[in-house]
């Protein structure tokens, strides 16, 4: 099943993708960059969306994830997952 961006031609991770990939309370990554697999997020509330010089950046609060970011409508980290970011600047930071 492809979303609406992906038959309409928009590119993988381009803006019109990531606008398209909510439907329903639901974001849904999509993308020809991950043939075979998709990664749907039920949405209670967009904390943010707004568009910076370099990407689309969105901010919403997740039932499973808590707050997630998605940069150009790729999923790039969540509440749930950002224990594992901080492991990693730990272990980098404290090594000389």
């Amino acid at each position: 099943m492809a979303s609406a961006a992906m038959t309409d031609g928009a590119a993988p991770g381009t803006a019109a993708e990531g606008r398209d990939a909510v439907r329903n309370g639901w974001f849904s990554e999509l993308s020809t960059m991950w043939p075979g697999q998709a990664m749907s997020v039920q949405m209670k509330e967009v904390l943010f969306e707004g568009k910076s010089d370099f990407q689309d950046v969105m901010v919403f609060n997740s039932e499973a994830f808590g707050n997630v970011l998605v940069l150009d409508g790729v999923i790039q980290c969540t509440d749930h997952d950002e224990h594992s970011y901080q492991v990693g600047l730990r272990m980098h930071t404290s090594n000389p």
